[in-house]
């Protein structure tokens, strides 16, 4: 099942189990692996349910013997093992479906492969009822009539993001290609406090290259969706800049 797929629930079962319960924590931020895990994370709980099943069955007849021979059944570490990967089921599933208490952001690119694998995700988080308030664009360009392949570049995003808002139907946080990459407490400060209020990014006033998009304002992030929530899973294809984004959103 993949070693990230096991971190993240280990991490959400643990959060369920102990920071929920002494509140350790304010919020807990998961910078998951691309797109794919982030999918065998969500069969995941199914998959365990299904072990417990089949160990059910094998100690069925071992019950039946026990009580035929010795007069009556006393339950073991298997019994406990069994009822443990039912709460391990029970607490993930309670995590992830509490759309209160916790929201999947995915992250993308706009282009067409990172809307694909969003619309994968997006149709299977709507499957399983589970809350995506938005989706987070990265890397958008910003027109600068000076720069022909601004334009160009600026003209190709917004193809994608007009087909993104089409297919996915849900709110769209743009968040605009930046100068440099926002490195550093300092600049993931600031890069989170534009995400989370859409106030302008100092990073996209710095001097840009000829080369490469001006840098705009992101729009603002639909705060009173996520103002109650304490779980954040931020998700998407490979490389479009989730642990930037997971980074800034802890930071601020």
């Amino acid at each position: 099942l993949g070693i990230e797929t096991g971190r993240v629930v280990m991490v959400l079962a643990r959060e369920h189990a102990e920071t929920a319960a002494a509140g350790k924590y304010d919020h807990l931020i998961v910078d998951t692996a691309p797109t794919g895990h982030t999918l065998r994370l969500l069969e995941l709980p199914k998959t365990i349910d299904q072990w417990r099943d089949a160990l059910n069955s094998l100690m069925a007849k071992h019950r039946v013997m026990a009580k035929l021979y010795a007069g009556e059944y006393v339950a073991d570490e298997a019994d406990a093992f069994i009822a443990a990967l039912a709460k391990l089921v029970d607490g993930v599933m309670g995590i992830l479906s509490d759309h209160e208490r916790t929201v999947f952001l995915p992250v993308m690119n706009p282009d067409p492969l990172s809307l694909w694998e969003s619309k994968r995700l997006m149709a299977r988080l709507k499957e399983l009822r589970i809350a995506a308030p938005c989706i987070i664009i990265n890397k958008v360009s910003q027109r600068d009539g000076n720069c022909v392949a601004c334009v160009q570049r600026h003209r190709r995003d917004a193809v994608w993001i007009a087909r993104a808002r089409q297919d996915l139907r849900c709110a769209i946080v743009e968040v605009p290609y930046l100068p440099r990459e926002p490195r550093g407490a300092q600049a993931l400060r600031a890069f989170g406090d534009s995400l989370l209020s859409g106030e302008p990014c100092p990073l996209a006033s710095e001097r840009i290259p000829p080369e490469a998009p001006s840098a705009g304002v992101a729009r603002r992030f639909p705060r009173p969706s996520l103002a109650a929530s304490s779980v954040f899973i931020v998700c998407g294809k490979g490389g479009v800049g989730k642990t930037t984004v997971a980074c800034a959103m802890a930071v601020h």
